[in-house]
């Protein structure tokens, strides 16, 4: 044989080899492509599979809710599971305390790792979200929809779209009492700011006389959250228009109502009417020691009712209004409520990167019917809808009282953080805190504080 020819046959079957090669590199991209899916670019669902019946695209929501005391029932979490079977859908649950998924939906919206579903809180906190695109307009979603929210739910944000879909109820600023303690005592719960002072004395003259240790009023400032709370109910019981004139310009933070209420506070501390260790004990711990029976009174929210007569016993503590912090306000008192969230209420969003909006959509309008439903129906809870949900016959008395507040109440007044924007409502929060510290005079906190009166343009509600 030729030298020519054995070079010829050499190259034949190296090019033979070389085919071979590529066509099982290609065969093997097309499986691997075919069996990994799509790649999202953020954290939600990206995977498509075909439902085991009637050959339906199934999508895969990942959905993040926070769990804890304020969670108005355990169904929050669960019904998710008769949204799976409704739907067809995969629906895959994850819960935080409320600090665990405000940090990961900072993390998440820095990194775009957002599931395909998730909580947040009303009022200005979700502003970064809708700022940085993270969330998917749901007017046409809400619009199709046969939920009916209430106009109050359906607060659009500056950019004229709505962002949120509606689950939970608005939460208001409650005082609670442990009637066991108030009868043990012989006490009534106080309506103004004398009574209230009268007490705090008498229960820690009880306590001398009986060596005993009852908190007046129970409260847990570590987070810098209830005490917060507690300033603007004063500022609200003193003027029940002070807050939402002050974001209007019309009044400073060093008018009457703001120095009024910071000298309050001062009295309640040097009055003893909160624990000790008030500053370094957490609200979770706090809510345990009115549960437990260590306190007679504790200003909290109204979510937590449901924990409450899940753990104490429905008949053993009541829903009272704050009392009247100014005489000007003594007889009609009762009915001026601060509004938690007050413009955007709490809810569900649909993440803007997520390859299964309609269907994200699709759960969330069906859970937030549910959900609602349930409330109502079953506890007599708070309506979000123009449904007119019939409510049972029988309602736990706190929820019966909180109704009762609401219905006869003149006007709903904004919680002061819930206006700001953030970060700076946190470090007006933090500054507060200072206030119960020792920290800062009324003059200097009324002077530091504000350069954090930087107000969120998002739009008020209305006034009832």
């Amino acid at each position: 044989m030729s030298r020519f020819r054995v070079i010829i046959l050499c190259m034949k079957k190296k090019s033979a080899n070389y085919l071979s090669l590529l066509l099982t590199a290609v065969l093997l991209i097309l499986c691997l492509t075919g069996c990994g899916g799509t790649q999202s670019k953020s954290g939600a669902s990206a995977e498509k599979e075909v439902a085991p019946s009637g050959g339906r695209t199934s999508a895969k929501l990942t959905v993040w809710m926070f769990n804890d005391m304020s969670t108005p029932g355990d169904y929050y979490i669960t019904y998710w599971k008769n949204v799976e079977k409704e739907t067809g859908y995969r629906i895959t649950v994850r819960t935080y305390s409320t600090q665990q998924l405000k940090d990961k939906l900072k993390i998440g919206v820095a990194t775009k790792e957002l599931p395909d579903i998730f909580t947040v809180w009303g009022g200005s906190y979700p502003e970064f979200l809708f700022d940085a695109r993270a969330c998917t307009p749901v007017q046409n979603y809400l619009k199709e929809s046969n939920t009916l929210f209430k106009e109050s739910y359906l607060q659009t944000y500056t950019d004229g779209n709505n962002y949120i879909i509606p689950c939970f109820p608005e939460a208001y600023t409650v005082l609670l009492s442990n009637d066991n303690l108030l009868k043990k005592l012989g006490l009534s719960v106080p309506k103004n700011w004398e009574e209230l002072m009268q007490f705090v004395r008498a229960v820690r003259q009880y306590n001398a006389v009986n060596g005993t240790d009852y908190t007046p009023m129970e409260l847990g400032d570590k987070d810098n959250w209830a005490g917060d709370l507690l300033y603007s109910t004063i500022v609200n019981r003193i003027d029940p228009d002070a807050i939402e004139n002050l974001a209007k310009g019309k009044i400073r933070l060093d008018s009457a109502p703001f120095r009024q209420a910071c000298d309050r506070i001062r009295q309640l501390i040097a009055a003893g009417a909160f624990p000790k260790d008030f500053l370094e004990m957490g609200d979770t711990e706090a809510v345990e020691n009115f549960s437990q029976g260590k306190a007679l009174l504790m200003v909290n929210q109204s979510p937590i009712l449901q924990y409450l007569q899940n753990n104490m016993g429905e008949d053993n503590f009541s829903v009272n209004p704050f009392p009247s912090c100014s005489s000007r306000h003594d007889k009609d008192y009762s009915q001026y409520n601060l509004a938690i969230n007050y413009s955007l209420e709490p809810g569900l969003c649909i993440n803007s990167y997520s390859n299964y909006k309609n269907e994200a959509a699709k759960a969330c309008l069906k859970f937030a019917d549910a959900v609602n439903r349930i409330n109502v129906a079953e506890g007599g809870y708070i309506d979000i809808t123009d449904k007119n949900i019939v409510a049972p016959l029988t309602i736990a008395k706190p929820t019966r009282q909180l109704r009762e507040m609401l219905f006869y109440a003149k006007k709903e007044s904004p919680y002061l953080y819930s206006l700001l924007k953030h970060p700076q409502a946190d470090d007006f929060r933090s500054m507060t805190k200072k206030l119960y510290a020792g920290e800062y005079s009324t003059e200097v906190f009324l002077r530091e504080g504000k350069k954090y009166l930087k107000f969120s343009q998002i739009k008020m509600k209305k006034s009832y």
